[in-house]
């Protein structure tokens, strides 16, 4: 179950010049804060130094910088509250989700725990994964 974000700029229709739409898993929101952070950083370093195009790139990329800190705020305070209610709860397993091949032979890349849990994961919608036991169905 993937979500999707829309940016909008002055012109919002798609595929024009201010639209932006982005669609992340939310297994994956760490990886996409951290891309859009090295890109914001390699661009600040590109025009570090340039009068007036460093002052411009400071102010455009303010409100991505800005949003990409409140995105990580509220992911650190949803993990913090999850591991409390586990703790609490006394179900403190935590399981360590990299992403990384895992999966059968039938199914490699697949981990056994991605297929049926509700959300559409790329690696298991394949006829040897079974199209990720439907979770990419609607």
């Amino acid at each position: 179950m993937a979500r999707t974000r829309r940016i909008m700029g002055n012109d919002t229709r798609p595929g024009h010049k201010g639209y932006l739409e982005v669609t992340v898993h939310p297994r994956f929101f760490g990886a996409v804060i951290d891309a859009v952070s090295g890109f914001v950083d390699t661009v600040t370093d590109a025009v570090d130094g340039i009068p007036f195009v460093e002052t411009a790139v400071s102010l455009a990329l303010g409100p991505v910088t800005g949003a990409l800190e409140t995105v990580d705020r509220v992911v650190n305070e949803v993990e913090n509250v999850v591991g409390a209610i586990n703790y609490i709860t006394g179900n403190d397993e935590t399981e360590e989700d990299t992403g990384s091949s895992g999966g059968s032979e039938s199914c490699p890349g697949c981990p056994a725990a991605w297929m049926g849990d509700g959300f559409c994961d790329d690696a298991c919608f394949t006829a040897s994964c079974g199209f990720d036991l439907g979770d990419c169905d609607g």
